[in-house]
C-alpha cells in the first residue's frame, strides 16, 4: 500500500475561502495566517449571532448572551472542580433564565442543559448528565429547523462531552465507539447511533472551517485513546479501534481532499507498524513525520506514530527526526503523564 500525496494548498484554500466570507464582519487579522487555519470558534460565534438576530432584537440578543455567558462561567467552574460555586452559579442563572420566553428561552435553554450536564458529570451522576445532553440534541434540532443551523456544529462538542462521561463511567469502549460514529458523520454524513435521527449534513458542511475543525478534534481524541491503549496494553480497545480504522479506509474513497488523504496515510502507517515490525517500518513513519504538507495542527498524529513505533520497535523514536520529535513532545503536545514517562520527558 502506498501513501497518498497530501495537497496542503487544497486544504488551505478550502478553509480560507470559508474564513474570508466572514472576514469583514468579524475583522480577524488571522484570515491569511495558515497556522490558525483550524481556529473556527470566531466564525461559529459570528454565525450563531447572525442567525439568532433574525429572530430577536439587539436588546433581546444581549440578554440571551449575558445569560449564556453566565452558564459558561459555571461550566468553567465545573472544569476547575469548584462544584459548590458552580451549583450556586447555575441556580442563579436559572433564576434569570425565566425572564426569557419563546425563541429566546429556547436558545438560552440549550446552554442550561449543557451547563447542568457538565455539573452532573463532575458530580458523578453520569447518566443524568448524558440524559440532559441528549435532550439538548433534540432541542438543537428544533432550533436548526427554525434557521439556526450553526447549532449543529455545537452538537459535535456535546458528543465529545458524552464520550468523556462514558469514559468516566468505565464505559471506555462505548466512548470510543461514539467517537468513531461521530467522525463518520463529520467526514461522510453517516448519522448512525448518534442519539437522535435528525442530523442535517448539508447544513453541517456549509462552513468547512468549522466542520473540518470538528473532524480534527474528534481525530485528536481518538488518537489520545489509541496512544493511551498502547501505553496501558489494552488489547481489547486496540483491536476494536483497528477494526474501525479498516472501515474508515474503505469509506474514505468517497472523499478526495486534504483531510481524507491525511487520515488515509496515518492509518496506513499504523497498519504497517502493526503488521510489519521491521526496520523498513521506520521509513513509513519517517515519510509521514517529515511530510511538510501536513499542517502543524495535526502534530498529534505524528506523536501517536512515535508511541506505536516505540512500543513495537523500542529505541527508535529518536531515529526518525530528533529535532522534530523533541519539538512535538515538549512544545506542541499537551499529553498525559504516562506518555511523557514513556518518552522520558519531564
Amino acid at each position: 500500500m502506498n501513501l497518498l500525496k497530501i495537497n496542503s494548498n487544497w486544504g488551505i484554500r478550502r478553509m480560507e475561502n470559508s474564513i474570508k466570507s466572514f472576514a469583514e464582519s468579524i475583522d480577524r487579522s488571522w484570515v491569511s495566517n495558515t497556522s490558525n487555519i483550524f481556529s473556527s470558534q470566531p466564525i461559529f460565534e459570528h454565525l450563531l449571532k447572525e442567525q439568532v438576530l433574525k429572530n430577536v432584537s439587539e436588546d433581546e440578543y444581549e440578554t440571551i448572551l449575558a445569560i449564556t455567558q453566565d452558564y459558561l462561567v459555571a461550566v468553567k467552574q465545573c472544569r476547575e472542580n469548584l462544584l459548590s460555586e458552580a451549583f450556586k452559579k447555575l441556580k442563579d442563572v436559572d433564576s434569570q433564565l425565566i425572564r426569557l420566553s419563546g425563541f429566546s428561552y429556547q436558545i438560552a435553554y440549550l446552554f442550561k442543559l449543557s451547563a447542568w450536564g457538565n455539573y452532573y458529570y463532575k458530580e458523578g451522576s453520569h447518566q443524568k448528565a448524558i440524559n440532559l445532553l441528549v435532550v439538548g440534541f433534540k432541542q438543537s434540532a428544533v432550533l436548526e429547523e427554525l434557521g439556526v443551523y450553526a447549532l449543529i456544529y455545537r452538537r459535535i462538542e456535546q458528543l465529545m462531552n458524552i464520550s468523556y462521561v462514558l469514559t468516566a463511567s468505565n464505559k471506555a469502549l462505548e466512548a470510543i465507539k461514539l467517537l468513531f460514529d461521530s467522525l463518520n458523520f463529520s467526514l461522510f454524513g453517516e448519522a448512525n447511533d448518534l442519539y437522535i435521527k435528525k442530523w442535517d449534513y448539508n447544513a453541517y458542511i456549509k462552513h468547512t472551517i468549522i466542520s473540518d475543525n470538528n473532524t480534527k478534534v474528534l481525530l485528536q481524541e481518538l488518537c489520545f485513546q489509541d496512544s493511551k491503549s498502547i501505553i496501558t496494553g489494552d488489547l481489547q480497545k486496540l483491536n476494536y479501534m483497528y477494526r474501525r480504522y479498516e472501515d474508515l479506509l474503505k469509506s474514505i474513497d468517497s472523499r478526495d481532499d486534504y483531510m481524507a488523504a491525511l487520515i488515509f496515510n496515518w492509518i496506513s502507517v499504523k497498519k504497517e507498524i502493526k503488521h510489519n515490525s521491521s526496520e523498513s517500518t521506520i521509513q513509513w513513519v519517517k515519510s509521514f513525520v517529515e511530510d511538510e504538507n501536513i499542517d502543524s495542527a495535526f502534530d498529534f498524529l505524528k506523536v501517536n506514530l512515535f508511541i506505536q513505533l516505540e512500543d513495537v520497535i523500542p529505541g527508535h523514536k529518536h531515529a526518525i527526526h530528533p529535532s522534530l520529535f523533541n519539538k512535538l513532545i515538549t512544545e506542541k503536545m499537551n499529553i498525559d503523564k504516562k506518555t511523557r514517562l514513556l518518552f522520558n520527558v519531564a
